[in-house]
């Protein structure tokens, strides 16, 4: 088990691509995860709404995570949801609402994730 938290770390470190200074933080426990036939990878935290796309492993896009970043971060938030941990999940700009995020929209500012 540790071996698999030291694991999950070194993917989170893996992941960033700018500081999470300044910045939204969502903190709480996968309630929804998927990935749809084109790559897109959908998240909810601690609500079966405000399910948003986050990144997709397939094309950059206007996304912030790369795709290598995008299937990391997808690793890490299934391993995450396996162990029942507490994830956050870090936006840009600093003036979001996690909360308010809409039911099946699209987050283009992910960038960050960290495990518990």
């Amino acid at each position: 088990m540790k071996k698999i938290c030291i694991n999950l770390s070194l993917i989170a470190l893996l992941i960033t691509s700018t500081s999470s200074v300044a910045n939204t933080p969502c903190l709480g426990t996968i309630n929804y995860l998927g990935l749809n036939d084109v790559g897109t990878v959908y998240v909810s935290l601690n609500t079966p709404t405000n399910i948003t796309t986050i990144c997709n492993v397939v094309s950059k896009g206007s996304f912030a995570m790369s795709v290598d970043s995008c299937k990391l971060a997808y690793a890490t938030l299934l391993s995450t949801r396996m162990l029942g941990k507490r994830v956050t999940l870090w936006y840009q700009p600093d003036n979001l609402v996690c909360s308010s995020f809409p039911n099946w929209g699209v987050r283009y500012d992910a960038y960050f994730i960290n495990p518990e």
